[in-house]
């Protein structure tokens, strides 16, 4: 006698498949809302961090340059200020870029007015202050 081998066949059928890809798409138009907005704004700490580090950067360029040329008796402390910028000013000098919040003459000690210091506060973009206060010697 011959046997007929089974014509048995597996896999999916196209129905199948239609069904798993429909179940899919509607998962991942579910799934957008929650981590689209993770995803775009994933980067926004990073670039806050990279700013704040200028301002670091720059405050520690103005306080090397007091230290050196103030202290030392090179540079006055009137051109020290003119050098920093003008208070609401936008700088981009050797120091590095920031906005001057504030550049002003400060008493500390009001019984003796003449001993004065000066009051820098810098800022970067996202609105974050430094403040450093230099004295006069």
């Amino acid at each position: 006698m011959i046997s007929i081998p089974s014509l048995k066949q597996s896999g999916f059928t196209l129905i199948e498949i239609i069904v798993i890809l429909v179940m899919g798409s509607i998962l991942g138009a579910m799934l957008v809302p929650f981590l689209g907005k993770s995803l775009s704004e994933s980067g926004t700490p990073v670039i806050r961090l990279q700013s704040a580090l200028a301002t670091q950067q720059a405050l520690e360029n103005i306080t090397a340059d007091y230290n050196i040329q103030v202290k030392d008796d090179t540079l006055d402390i009137a051109s020290f200020k003119t050098g920093i910028g003008a208070a609401g000013s936008d700088q981009s000098n050797s120091y590095g870029s920031y906005n001057v919040k504030a550049n002003e003459y400060v008493t500390i000690d009001a019984a003796d007015p003449a001993n004065y210091s000066l009051k820098v506060g810098i800022s970067d973009t996202s609105g974050m202050t430094l403040y450093a206060v230099f004295i006069d010697q």
